[in-house]
């Protein structure tokens, strides 16, 4: 899909609701962090480095006949640059049933090795969270307004989730076996509302600073590092930029976001 029809299809998802305007990101206080900010960058981390070992996962339901074994090696080899003989994975198969299995496993496995992803939530006051992803409330969530940066939240989804792994068959969903994988978790993980947007290869990328709105630190974070990241984000010159924390609420489990 050519990048017009991206950014057409990210806008209609948004006005249709399927994925949101603000999007939020929890992390700790680090040089990370700072190199985060003073650069405008966020970092797509490749799936299989990511901690849930279900993570990613498929199930194939594809009937390989030799033919579409024949087409997969055609579009994998097309795809990859690989010198692959399309007519030697079929006679190996033949000869070994079932050994195609572990050239097709190998392959998206090497493909989700390439891409890369970057995680956001919807909303900014989950309990859970904060615990999980700010240093138990030390560190931060960064608010992010989508609609500044198309090109750059063009590949955005919202996360599905299920108590299988999601079935793919390649027949029918030739072009759907990354999307799927990478957008489908253990419904163990639906407390999140994860949304998480793609890149072709994992790395650093630059965001335009105008879609960076708010930081919001977490209650117990250290006056000294918002003293620091006050001052880089001023030498930064974020323009729509505001700086928050989190208040706990009296008797209540409960949290108040506020101006500092």
């Amino acid at each position: 899909m050519d990048k017009k029809k991206v950014l057409e299809l990210h806008k209609k998802m948004i006005a249709d609701g399927k994925i949101p305007t603000e999007l939020y990101k929890h992390t700790t206080i680090s040089n990370n962090l700072y190199k985060t900010l003073i650069n405008a960058e966020l970092w797509f981390a490749a799936p299989t480095s990511f901690n849930d070992p279900f993570d990613c996962q498929i199930n194939d339901q594809t009937n390989w006949t030799d033919d579409n074994i024949r087409d997969y090696v055609t579009r994998t080899a097309q795809a990859t640059g690989q010198q692959i003989d399309p007519e030697d994975v079929v006679r190996r198969n033949q000869q070994t049933p079932g050994s195609f299995n572990k050239f097709f496993t190998d392959h998206f496995k090497k493909t989700l090795s390439k891409i890369g992803v970057t995680c956001f939530l919807q909303r900014p006051d989950n309990l859970l969270l904060w615990a999980h992803y700010s240093a138990s409330h030390s560190g931060v969530c960064l608010k992010f307004d989508i609609t500044k940066d198309p090109d750059f939240f063009s590949l955005t989804f919202a996360v599905k989730y299920s108590n299988q792994y999601p079935q793919f068959d390649y027949l029918t969903e030739r072009d759907q076996l990354t999307n799927k994988a990478v957008l489908t978790k253990s419904d163990h993980w639906k407390y999140e509302d994860e949304i998480r947007t793609l890149q072709k290869t994992f790395g650093l990328y630059p965001f335009k600073k105008e879609c960076l709105t708010e930081i919001i630190f977490g209650c117990k974070a250290d006056p000294s590092e918002i003293k620091t990241i006050r001052q880089i984000v001023a030498n930064a010159a974020y323009p729509n930029l505001k700086l928050r924390q989190v208040r706990l609420r009296p008797n209540q489990y409960d949290i108040d976001i506020v101006d500092i």
